[in-house]
């Protein structure tokens, strides 16, 4: 019985590091939020160093090939990293960028998904720094666009699903984003 309750005290542990890790550096930190809040449009870009497609890839990649209970323990490690990609990668649009560009990555997302406690979690991450993205719609479409074309899917598409996401998540739906991540998911991970 004892091991039983130190599982699930680590399972609930994991769950609130994971979701600090993804809301952290996804969100774009404190200040990414305020840059947000502020009403400027940045626009998208593709430009992330090498080391921080690097610390995004080893996040993804841990995500997939390790148990739930693995995860666990990893979660220091995650969570630091986490902290270092915020520092320069702070847009949700170009952290999603990073992974769909490399194909070994959108197919760690694919195995990321068959664990719905992972993929949840991944999912609701994006939430707060999404609907941030969402609440100026003339930048959001702009930027989607832009994020598109970089992928080289659809634009149209791809701000119709990240749009109707948008619209579900005003309704405070945190999990509003899945659809928008299991498209990229299904148009990337080949």
């Amino acid at each position: 019985m004892g091991k039983i309750v130190k599982i699930v005290g680590y399972l609930v542990i994991f769950l609130v590091i994971i979701l600090g890790i993804v809301s952290y550096f996804d969100y774009g930190g404190v200040s990414g939020v305020k840059k947000a809040l502020s009403g400027r449009c940045k626009s998208f870009h593709m430009d992330v160093d090498k080391q921080s497609k690097a610390y995004i890839g080893e996040i993804v990649t841990t995500m997939a090939n390790t148990s739930t209970i693995g995860l666990a323990f990893k979660s220091n490690h995650l969570k630091a990293i986490g902290k270092k990609v915020d520092k320069k990668v702070p847009s949700p649009l170009m952290f999603l960028a990073v992974i769909f560009a490399d194909k070994k990555l959108a197919h760690d997302m694919k195995i990321v998904k068959q664990s719905s406690f992972k993929y949840n979690n991944f999912c609701e991450g994006l939430y707060k720094n999404m609907m941030t993205s969402y609440q100026n719609k003339e930048c959001f479409k702009k930027n989607i666009y832009s994020f598109a074309k970089q992928l080289k899917i659809n634009p149209e598409k791809t701000y119709t699903v990240a749009e109707t996401c948008g619209k579900h998540g005003e309704n405070g739906n945190k999990d509003a984003f899945r659809p928008f991540v299991d498209y990229l998911i299904r148009e990337l991970a080949h």
